[in-house]
C-alpha cells in the first residue's frame, strides 16, 4: 500500500466559540453573567438549540421580527435572541460581511482540498466528514453542502457525512481507531521520535491511514482541515 504524507493543514480562525462568544456579548448587555464551567455550557446549548444557519440572509434578516425565540434559565429568567439567531452564525459563512478578512468555511475546505495529489483528490471529496457541535445546528449541513458545491470542482462527485453525534464525532472516531488491532503498529514510541524526528512519520508504519478532517468543534473552537 503506498503511503501518503499528510502535506497541508489549513486552518480558520474562526469558528464556533465566535458564535459563542457574541451570544455571551449579548447575553452579558441583557444582564447575564456566566463565570462558571457549567454555566458557560449555556452558551453552548443556547447556540446549538436557538440559533441557526440561514439558507437565504437576506430574506432572513426581512423576517427577523418573527423570529424571536426565548431560552428558560433554571432560576425562570429569560434570554430572548430575534436575528441574532442567524446573525451570529452568518460569520461562519461570510466573514467578510463582518469585517474580517478571510474565507468561509466551504472556500476554505475547498481550497485545502485543491493542493493535495491529483489521484487523491477523487476520493477524499467523497470523503468529507463535517463533525463538531456546531455542525449540529439547524441548516449548516444544507448550507455547506449548497456553498461547496458551488466552489468544488464539476467534475468531483461530493459526498458530505454528518454524524448525528457530530458533538462528539471526533472523540468515538479517535476509539475507533485506537481499538483496531492495527493501533500499534500505527503508533511512533517515544525513543523513535527522539531519534529520528517528525521524518519517521514517512517510513515508520507498515500500515496507512489517510483522514481529511473537516472539524468543527465549536466549544474551543478550532477549525481545520488536513488533506
Amino acid at each position: 500500500m503506498k503511503v501518503h504524507k499528510l502535506k497541508r493543514v489549513s486552518c480558520l480562525e474562526l469558528a464556533g466559540q465566535d458564535v459563542r462568544d457574541s451570544i455571551e456579548k449579548i447575553a452579558n448587555q441583557k444582564g447575564f453573567i456566566f463565570k462558571e464551567f457549567n454555566e458557560r455550557l449555556i452558551l453552548d446549548e443556547i447556540k446549538e438549540n436557538m440559533c441557526y444557519i440561514a439558507q437565504d440572509f437576506e430574506k432572513k434578516e426581512k423576517e427577523a421580527n418573527k423570529l424571536e425565540k426565548i431560552y428558560k434559565l433554571l432560576d425562570k429568567k429569560e434570554i430572548k435572541l430575534g436575528a441574532e439567531r442567524f446573525e451570529y452564525t452568518e460569520q461562519l459563512f461570510n466573514p467578510n460581511k463582518y469585517g474580517k478578512d478571510m474565507n468561509g468555511i466551504a472556500i476554505q475546505v475547498n481550497d485545502s482540498l485543491m493542493q493535495i495529489e491529483p489521484n487523491l483528490k477523487t476520493e477524499l471529496y467523497r470523503n468529507i466528514v463535517l463533525a463538531g457541535g456546531s455542525t449540529m445546528m439547524t441548516g449548516f449541513v444544507e448550507r455547506f453542502n449548497t456553498e461547496f458545491t458551488k466552489f468544488a470542482p464539476e467534475s468531483m462527485k461530493l459526498i458530505l457525512t454528518a454524524p448525528p453525534n457530530g458533538d462528539i464525532a471526533v472523540y468515538m472516531g479517535g476509539k475507533i481507531f485506537a481499538s483496531l488491532s492495527t493501533f500499534k503498529s500505527a503508533c511512533v514510541s517515544f525513543k523513535d521520535y527522539d531519534e529520528c524526528g517528525p521524518d519517521i512519520t514517512e517510513f515508520a508504519h507498515k500500515t496507512f491511514l489517510l483522514f481529511i478532517l473537516i472539524k468543527i468543534v465549536f466549544i474551543n473552537l478550532c477549525y481545520c482541515t488536513i488533506s
